[in-house]
Parts: structure tokens; sequence; C-alpha cells
């Protein structure tokens, strides 16, 4: 690598260059063995990491079993993607689908109570001596 000196237009300072005057064969760089095992090395790793996201998304759709508990107010089941989940049943699905009915679930049960609050909402407790 040379450094040239080239003078700015504006300022008339001196400002260094740097550039490279001949490029260097790659077989001066790397033989073409360490190109070839750091292909492999390179293969290896990425053929890994699928590996490791294969297995991480395996783990995400396994199939797991619920058991669906809703109040009355939430009718005969849930339904998701045309399918009914009916109370009671016990059902194998994907985590995904598992989570969605859990929090489904939950937010029947959550209106449910939200129902039998305002049932008795400004009604006062009598007491009864006895």
């Amino acid at each position: 690598m040379r450094i040239k000196e080239q003078k700015a237009s504006e300022t008339g300072d001196v400002i260094p260059v740097a550039y490279v005057e001949e490029r260097l064969p790659a077989d001066e760089i790397m033989s073409s063995a360490d190109r070839e095992e750091l292909e492999e090395l390179r293969a290896e790793r990425d053929a890994r990491i699928r590996a490791d996201k294969a297995l991480e998304e395996a783990a995400k759709r396994e199939a797991t079993s619920i058991t669906l508990d809703l109040p009355p107010a939430a009718g005969k089941g849930i339904q998701i993607a045309g399918k009914t989940y009916f109370h009671g049943m016990t059902y194998q699905v994907t985590n995904d689908l598992k989570w969605s009915l859990e929090e489904q679930q939950r937010r029947c049960w959550a209106h449910e109570s939200s129902l039998h609050e305002s049932e008795n909402k400004g009604r006062k407790k009598t007491y009864r001596a006895v």
C-alpha cells in the first residue's frame, strides 16, 4: 500500500489518501485446501443452525392436551377456525392453539364473574339474628 498526497481544492491542505497499487492473488492469501476446509466448516455450522431452528419449531408445535372447563355463559364451547372445542372434552392440540384456548377460557370466566357482579350491585346485605 502506498500513500498518495492529494490537495483539497477549497483549503489548499494536503490530504493523505491510501490506495492499493496492486491486488494480491487469492492463492497468496489462502491456499485452496484452507478454502475448502473453511467452506466445510461453514456448511457444518449452517447445518447445525438449521437443525437447531427445526428443533425449536418442533417444540413449539408439539402436541399437548387441554381439557376445556367453560362457564355456563360460554355456551357449548369455543370455535376456532371452523372447529368447535366443547366444554369438558380433552383435545390434543399444538401449543399455539392451547394458549389461544386457555386465553379464551379465562376471558369466558372473567365475563361470567362480571355478570354476577352486576346482579348484586347496590343491594344491601341483610343480617338476621337467629
